[in-house]
């Protein structure tokens, strides 16, 4: 082997060390949008350890968010009677049984508008004429 061999055999070791360490920089930024890839991994090993919790995919995971909005109707129509008129005719008019027939999307959509009307309620209770 030549000394210009060697010479040109170091210097593509040390520009594959380079490369390598830019790689390496640039998987390790942070930004905005994206996480590092030690911590997806830990994140990935995080959700696989709470299995119970999270499920292993995407259509468990689903699931188990739709079981939890399915039983947090069915405790809002559990405590319907203790709401203002308005809000009862307006939040549950649908049997319960139907309601929960309803997409995760569309469960979702429903909590957060009944939690909206009872915490406008709270702000500005009607109050009947003559009285008060």
């Amino acid at each position: 082997m030549s000394p210009s061999d060697r010479t040109s055999s170091s210097t593509k070791c040390i520009d594959t060390q380079t490369k390598h360490k830019e790689v390496i920089m640039t998987l390790n930024k942070r930004s905005d949008t994206t996480y590092s890839l030690p911590h997806r991994q830990h994140n990935k090993s995080w959700k696989f350890r709470n299995k119970d919790i999270y499920g292993h995919s995407k259509e468990e995971e689903e699931a188990i968010h739709l079981q939890k909005l399915k039983t947090t109707v069915r405790r809002e129509y559990e405590r319907r009677l203790t709401y203002p008129t308005r809000i009862q005719w307006r939040y549950f008019t649908r049997t319960v049984s139907d309601r929960v027939n309803d997409t995760a999307q569309m469960l979702q959509a429903w909590y957060i508008n009944l939690k909206t009307a009872i915490a406008a309620n709270e702000e500005r209770p009607i109050v009947a004429i003559g009285t008060g």
